[in-house]
């Protein structure tokens, strides 16, 4: 989330305030590969990874498309 709080110039829950992220709501699908996973919700498809014991968002506003798969409004590293 570090790309999004430089490119907002705030903190990252500040930025995260003002992402313009769609309201998201009921999961239709999660599918987990190893450490990754991918939860595809009504408004929005949220990437996530697996540090030790808990799961973090690396990617949400995602919208599919061709190639790359998805464009991601949001990207951590």
């Amino acid at each position: 989330m570090q790309e999004l709080e430089q490119s907002a110039h705030a903190s990252c829950p500040a930025a995260l305030a003002h992402a313009g992220l769609p309201h998201a709501t009921t999961v239709r699908t999660t599918d987990v590969y190893g450490a990754n996973a991918r939860v595809v919700l009504e408004g929005d498809t949220v990437f996530l990874a697996r540090f030790g014991s808990q799961w973090k968002v690396t990617a949400a506003g995602c919208k599919p498309k061709a190639d790359p798969p998805y464009d991601c409004d949001v990207k951590g590293r």
